[in-house]
């Protein structure tokens, strides 16, 4: 895997030194601005780089590494999509696509239709799948006067075939607001 300190400077302007701790263990695996390191088993690291500067002023930043199963992508349409024609009490129809480095089973993907009211919503409907549609409502409140959005979130956990590896999610969200 090959990483870079590209982005790093000094305020004052001072050259650098690099220290890199691939494996968060605290010993420094690289001191190159732009090194490579291959993971040796499967995990989840935190790849740590730290600069300093000639005085010994030093910061440092780090990123998350995964090292085997990697997070489900879900992608999520609606008929509408956002922009278009909506009225509370419409079917709005869903696909989900999920990309993975496992084997993808639809029966798994939760879709949530939710009522966004102002900053908050509230849970009406869940169902699963890959296709799918949802009656929309207002549950009670009033399209005219209340600050309302219909919300639909999907949601995917993958099963790593690899025992050592954890189970990963990834979810997607699109916000339909209703014609005046």
């Amino acid at each position: 895997m090959s990483f870079w300190s590209a982005g790093t400077s000094d305020p004052d302007g001072d050259s650098l030194k690099y220290q890199w701790d691939f494996e968060a263990d605290g010993k420094f695996d690289s001191t190159k601005p732009h090194p490579t390191f291959t993971y040796k088993q499967r995990g989840v690291y935190d790849a740590t780089l730290k600069g300093t500067d000639p005085s010994g002023r030093w910061a440092s930043a780090s990123v998350r590494i995964l090292v085997g199963n990697q997070a489900p992508v879900v992608h999520l349409t609606t008929t509408p999509a956002p922009g278009q024609t909506f009225h509370f009490g419409d079917t709005v129809t869903f696909h989900v696509s999920v990309t993975d480095d496992q084997p993808v089973d639809c029966s798994k993907v939760q879709v949530h239709y939710i009522l966004g009211h102002d900053t908050h919503g509230h849970p009406l409907s869940d169902t699963t799948g890959c296709d799918g549609s949802f009656v929309t409502s207002a549950a009670g409140h009033d399209p005219s006067v209340d600050n309302l959005t219909a919300v639909f979130v999907a949601q995917y956990t993958d099963s790593p075939t690899d025992p050592n590896d954890q189970p990963l999610s990834g979810s997607a969200q699109v916000v339909l607001r209703p014609s005046p």
